[in-house]
Formats: C-alpha cells, structure tokens, sequence
C-alpha cells in the first residue's frame, strides 16, 4: 500500500518520516532490477556545498539499540571542478559514532585508517597478508619485491654465519649474493692481522673495506674470484706466503699457501 502523508510518501508504513520511506519484513524490502540486458542502478545525488562537505550519503543502521551501523559517503574534494572522495563509514556499537574506516580519493588511493592516503595503499596501522608463500622453516621472515613487483616472504636470519676459529685452511661459508661477510686473519709474525669486509654479486667477490697492520698485507683483488693477502719478510722463510678467499656459487673458501704461520682465522656473514 501507498500512503500519502503531506508532502511524504510512505509504502509499507502509515506514517512516513522522510520524503519517501519503505518499510517492510521480506528478504528484499527494496529491488532494483534492470529490463533486459541493461544495468540496475540505484544514485543517490548529493548537492555540492562547500569544499570538503559532504556530498551524499548511504546509512545502513540496525533498528533501536542493537547496533552495528556502516555508512558510505562521499566528500566533495578542495574545489568544485574536482572529483570527490569515498569514505567507508562504521561505528563498532549504538552508543559510538560512526568513524571513516576506508576511503578513496579522488586520485584512486586507498587509505585504511587514515583519511589522507598518499599512495596506492596507505596503512595506518599493523598489516597482515595471509597467502605469501610459506618457507620450509616455521620462524619470523621478512617480506622482499621480487624483480616483477610480487611480495614474497624470505628466511629472516636471527644471529651469523661464521667459520674458521684455528690455524687450519680449507674453511667453507655458504653466503648469499649481497650479504656482507667479514673475515679476519691473524698469522703469527708479530701480531700481525688483515680484516676485509666484501659481498658477492653475479660471480664476483666485490670490497667494501680492507686494512691490515703488521707484516701482512690488506686483502685485494676486488671484482675477482678470488681475494688475497699475502705475508711480508718481517719473520723467517714468511715473505710470499699467501691467504686467499675464493668464491665458486655461494660458496667461500678460504685457503693458505703455507699454514706455519697462520693463527686465527674467521670468516663471518651478516644476518638481516
């Protein structure tokens, strides 16, 4: 039944409070259907008023004091020549006002919990993805961009990766390209040491950073496969004797040519 109440029509409802109020208790108190091939469409036409007013707006409320209530509204942007902004509005119970959840710029990006975003996505807050492609270890990891722009989840390391500790040649390290390793020398000719810090990209061993004292010299050869220092005169039957650090895949060898004078040796990589 139709009602007329003034200037207000009410279906479904004797006393209509607003221009036009439906009232009803099917599943489908309102259907919009479209005729064919053509599209159903529902506008709600807000006037402009000043800049950054509201321009329209969608109330879904549950009756009384349930509850629960979302609104969708829209903004008109800084001047009236320009498109507007789209909010999600929700209020978690009947006694709190509703609160800009999600929006849309007019620019087409997304804030969630902010009402400014600046980039495509804009997270005020903690995030969550659930579907990154898991590791075989059950522990924290970081989140890398691969070369095509996809979010993939990698193994954090939580300490080092170290080898070496004797005199002994032959030690191995495992290092992934780009991970800074540092290796110390120590060899028994007065006191002497040489620290290098490097990576590895592409095949090669690149230096960052390389000293020494005593009679021993830095580690050179960047860009190379292999690096190497090489022991001064300073003690008896030690000039040219040699410690190399080479590099076949990920792997790193360290080798000397003569281990009577070798001490120590540590060869390091950084965790993330």
């Amino acid at each position: 039944d139709i009602y007329h109440l003034g200037s207000k029509v009410g279906i479904g409802t004797t006393n209509p409070t607003a221009n036009l109020e439906v009232s009803g208790n099917g599943d489908r108190t309102v259907l919009v259907k479209g005729s064919g091939f053509s599209t159903a469409s529902v506008s709600v036409d807000g006037r402009r008023g000043s800049p950054g007013a509201n321009s329209s707006e969608l109330n879904l409320n549950l009756a009384g004091n349930a509850g629960g209530q979302m609104a969708v509204r829209t903004t008109t942007a800084n001047s009236f020549t320009q498109g507007g902004n789209l909010f999600l509005r929700t209020a978690p119970d009947s006694t709190t006002g509703l609160q800009d959840r999600v929006v849309v710029s007019s620019q087409g990006d997304v804030g969630i919990a902010t009402t400014t975003p600046t980039e495509k996505l804009d997270v005020d807050g903690q995030a969550r993805i659930r579907m990154l492609t898991q590791t075989s270890n059950n522990i924290d990891e970081v989140v890398v961009v691969d070369a095509t722009g996809v979010l993939k989840r990698k193994e954090k390391r939580t300490g080092m990766n170290s080898a070496g500790g004797s005199w002994s040649d032959g030690f191995t390290l495992n290092v992934q390209e780009g991970r800074l390793v540092t290796a110390r020398l120590q060899v028994n000719c007065y006191n002497s040491v040489s620290t290098v810090v490097f990576f590895h990209m592409g095949g090669l061993i690149y230096i960052v950073s390389s000293e020494s004292r005593g009679v021993v010299s830095p580690f050179t050869g960047s860009d190379t496969t292999t690096i190497t220092s090489t022991l001064g005169s300073g003690c008896a039957g030690s000039a040219g004797i040699t410690y190399s650090i080479s590099l076949t895949g990920n792997t790193l060898t360290y080798i000397t040519s003569n281990a009577g004078y070798s001490q120590n040796f540590k060869m390091t990589a950084s965790s993330f």
